[in-house]
């Protein structure tokens, strides 16, 4: 039988003294007392009494419920209702002088509890609370609407006052309804405790322990009173040749069985502790039922949970957990809900120290009890059996320090050991030998006491540590001191050991456990500039081994390097030649830091310039440059940054001009014509229509090379020489050419590099994917492993061969470094590239998918093909092709 299960929510949250709390999510109360101190009300000079003291609040729903038809067979039943029950005050304390209309912020009271399984329909909500005389002094009613299959939450304010008042609040609340083919599901609402952390209070007299305990209500009902064609267990017994006839178990009707973990159970309130508690039939409150006080009678669908003393098996601190399992007979629609009592109790080495006289004090009981003049005891109520640290269980011995005396339980002289004590009583000299050669050890055999006396070895060479010499040190007061030959580099002699220059080498004191000694830090002051040719006259560097030598001459070195880049607008790879430009003044010394200039030209193919003179009307003599970037990397010989050069704006014609960035697009345009001088992007008088972004901005416009020196085919003009005159051509269609790449000068950055011990310093644009500011770079090498390549491999089904790049992905909105441009063609045309230094390669002869530069590159016996064509193949740029500079001593 197919079963489906719909559960309602109705959340009732908040009560407090003229605040508004925030209801909780559905479920049952919290587990902390509230003890709600609710203002009177009334002003300062009132008679009525300051504060009420409520322990639990009244609650009331009544929902009219549903009886319509829900499903296909017409199943249906009366699904009206009535709950009546206590609700649990959560801690909080209200601010005394609140009155109407002022609610303390820091003072806020409240209750909150889920009620399940409410039916669709018209309901009511109310909300009593009662002072210490039984008297209501708090109440409020709202009715409120229950939707099917949705969960709310409710808020409700309550004004408090001695005399009745009106109820204010607000509620909005939905539910579902539960159902399910043949049977209509038991409902159980609430399973709730009054006071989920309860005292202990005198029940029995003694001997009998303290008890605490709470009473506890459970609320639920059928709403169809029959499990119906649910109701297990099922019998089917076989009918003929048809197949089986079913039947339905008996029906029990609808019932709630409670059970505990770590408490008594009270089912009926007659002080015997019971297995469970099974209540019978709908039980949903009575109007005028009294909430269960413990102890006591628990009333309809209560009952009493007890903490169970640790003197009588119980566990300190223990949770109890108590579960409620609603059934009609059809256990598939059995409901469950659980509810939190916490039980504080006395822990067990308080109890022991009751039981053994030292009221309250576990650790004093345990030192009685098992400490010695060399241990001390503590009880831990970890230890416990059953609650119990009876026979000192619970108690951890500690061993006193090793020396400490002891004598009055050893005499004459005793000190404890490992926490005996035992008898230290010396019979001559090498008894009182403390293994301190600063003290001259004797022994009293009368007092059996020894000595252990300084004075003695006073000046006495000695042995700070076991790796020293047997006299770096002195005795002085019992103690061996190390030898000191200085306290500051001061006291150090000035002039290094041959070849090491003073003007290089720094003195050092350095001090360990055998004493502070003198030395020298040869390094300390490399590649600084000292006096080669005598006093003042310079021309000098200090080197790693102190010395001073003829300064190295200055490097300075520049070339073409070839990039290779991608761009989406013609989808093959362009080689382009950026020149760099490196000046190290002075020379590189071995280990030193030195400052590299560096600066440079990147380039901008012809060829895009070709496609637009005749795509464009009018041809273009002008791009926009958006922008353009080259990091410069040290490879090797060095440590220290990638520098990113931008392009140079002042070296660029005619540079920053101010255009309108919508319309008249790109016309000039003056920043002080703007609408708002605050706000540039408001407006500018020069851009029409004038709106809030169409505004008046820089952009880099620089002139491309062309030539207006055009002829008929064959004249010999240099636009004819280039191949760009004649029907069609540039200068047919605008009356000039373009006459090659277009350079951007870069600008100049000086950074600060440190040399490595030998070798040279190489230098080159960015090729390492790992040092990409974005990650995961788009650059990488094919390696013929496919988990470990880029989708652009052949591996992975690419184009890629082994040992050659997958070049950067280039999109024109997205960052330029480490090497990029953005070059704007009349706003026409958009040309983004993304670049790395890298060679135009080949392939091996017969490993196809193998990328190479040289033969070398190739597996034994194979040569590497066309290596500088435009294959598509950009392999990694050699050491050979990179800007050196010399790395000098």
């Amino acid at each position: 039988m197919s079963k489906t299960r719909f559960t309602q929510w109705i959340v009732l949250a908040c009560i407090g003294s003229l605040a508004a709390c925030t209801s909780g999510e559905g479920g049952t109360a919290g587990n902390t007392e509230l003890n709600v101190i609710v203002p009177n009300g009334h002003n300062a000079g009132s008679s009525a009494p300051a504060l009420i003291d409520i322990q639990d609040v009244e609650y009331t729903i009544d929902c009219a419920g549903n009886s319509d038809t829900f499903l296909d067979n017409n199943a249906s039943f009366d699904d009206e209702v009535t709950l009546n029950g206590n609700l649990e005050v959560q801690d909080g304390r209200t601010n005394a002088a609140a009155i109407y209309g002022d609610p303390a912020i820091d003072g806020q009271a409240e209750i909150w509890q889920g009620f399940m399984d409410l039916p669709p329909g018209p309901c009511t909500i109310e909300l009593r609370a009662r002072d210490d005389d039984g008297e209501v002094i708090c109440t409020a009613q709202e009715p409120f609407n229950i939707a099917a299959d949705s969960t709310t939450k409710v808020n409700i304010v309550l004004i408090c006052d001695i005399s009745f008042q009106a109820p204010v609040g607000m509620l909005d609340v939905d539910g579902t309804f539960s159902f399910n083919v043949g049977n209509f599901c038991p409902d159980l609402f609430i399973l709730n405790c009054l006071d989920s952390t309860p005292t202990e209070q005198v029940v029995l007299p003694p001997p009998n322990p303290p008890l605490a305990g709470t009473g506890c209500q459970v609320r639920f009902r059928d709403g169809d009173s029959t499990c119906g064609a649910g109701c297990d267990p099922q019998t089917c017994v076989p009918n003929g040749n048809v197949g089986l006839t079913c039947t339905p178990g008996p029906d029990p009707g609808v019932s709630t069985t409670v059970s505990c973990t770590d408490a008594w159970l009270d089912c009926d309130g007659d002080g015997t502790p019971d297995p469970s508690c099974t209540f019978t039939g709908d039980t949903v409150g009575d109007l005028e039922q009294q909430p269960p006080s413990f102890p006591g009678v628990p009333g309809n669908g209560g009952f009493f949970v007890t903490c169970i003393p640790p003197a009588l098996g119980g566990s300190s601190g223990a949770v109890a957990v108590c579960t409620a399992v609603t059934t009609d007979g059809d256990t598939d629609c059995d409901k469950v809900k659980t509810v939190e009592v916490n039980c504080v109790g006395e822990p067990p080495c308080f109890l022991y120290g009751v039981e053994e006289g030292f009221p309250g004090d576990g650790d004093a009981t345990c030192q009685a009890a098992t400490s010695t003049s060399c241990t001390t005891s503590v009880c831990d109520d970890t230890l416990n059996i059953g609650g119990s640290c009876s026979g000192g269980i619970c108690c951890v011995d500690t061993p006193a320090p090793n020396g400490t005396d002891c004598s009055a339980e050893s005499p004459p002289i005793g000190e404890c050991q490992g926490g005996i004590c035992v008898s230290v009583c010396c019979i001559d000299d090498a008894a009182c030998d403390d293994g301190n050669e600063c003290t001259t050890d004797t022994c009293d055999v009368i007092s059996c006491l020894c000595t252990n006396d300084p004075a003695p070895n006073d000046g006495n060479a000695c042995q700070p540590d076991l790796s020293c010499g047997s006299a770096d040190g002195t005795c002085a007061g019992g103690t061996c001191g190390a030898n000191d030959a200085c306290t500051v580099p001061a006291d150090c002699p000035s002039t290094p050991p041959p070849p090491a220059s003073p003007q290089c080498a720094a003195q050092v004191c350095s001090a360990d456990v055998c004493g502070a000694t003198c030395d020298f830090d040869l390094a300390a002051n490399v590649g600084a500039a000292c006096d080669f040719f005598g006093p003042g006259a310079g021309g000098g560097v200090c080197t790693l081994s102190g010395q001073c030598v003829f300064a190295p001459p200055s490097c300075i070195n520049s070339g073409f390097i070839t990039i290779g880049c991608s761009n989406p607008v013609v989808n093959i790879l362009s080689l382009l030649f950026y020149f760099l430009q490196v000046d190290v003044s002075p020379g590189i010394v071995a280990g030193a830091p030195f400052d590299a200039t560096l600066s440079g030209v990147a380039q901008f193919p012809v060829t895009f310039f070709d496609i637009a003179q005749t795509v464009i009307p009018g041809g273009v003599s002008q791009v926009f440059l958006d922008d353009a970037k080259a990091t410069v990397s040290v490879r090797s010989g060095a440590t220290g940054p990638d520098v990113v050069l931008g392009f140079d704006e002042a070296l660029i014609t005619p540079g920053a001009t101010p255009l309108c960035t919508f319309l008249p697009a790109n016309a000039p345009c003056d920043p002080a014509n703007d609408v708002d001088p605050g706000d540039p992007t408001a407006g500018n008088s020069d851009c029409l229509p004038i709106f809030a972004g169409n505004s008046c901005q820089e952009r880099t416009v620089t002139d491309i090379p062309t030539s207006s020196d055009c002829c008929p085919v064959g004249g010999g003009c240099q636009c004819d020489l280039l191949g760009k005159t004649g029907p069609g051509s540039q200068c047919d269609l605008n009356g000039f050419c373009v006459t090659g790449f277009l350079d951007i000068p870069l600008e100049t950055v000086t950074a600060t590099y440190t040399a490595d011990t030998s070798g040279s310093v190489l230098f080159g644009f960015w090729d390492d994917p790992a040092t990409d500011p974005v990650q995961p770079s788009t650059l990488s090498i094919c390696t013929g492993v496919p988990a470990n390549d880029d989708l652009r491999c052949q591996s992975n089904g690419g184009d890629v061969p082994i040992g050659a790049y997958a070049l950067p992905t280039a999109v024109y909105s997205a960052p330029t470094e480490p090497i990029g441009l953005r070059v704007s063609l009349n706003d026409a045309l958009f040309v983004p590239f993304q670049c790395a230094m890298a060679e135009q390669g080949g392939a091996c002869s017969l490993s196809t998918n193998v990328g190479c530069l040289f033969n070398t590159d190739c597996p034994p016996g194979e040569f590497c093909i066309d290596p500088g064509f435009d294959d598509n193949i950009v392999v990694p740029t050699p050491d050979s092709f990179l800007l050196s500079c010399p790395i000098n001593f």
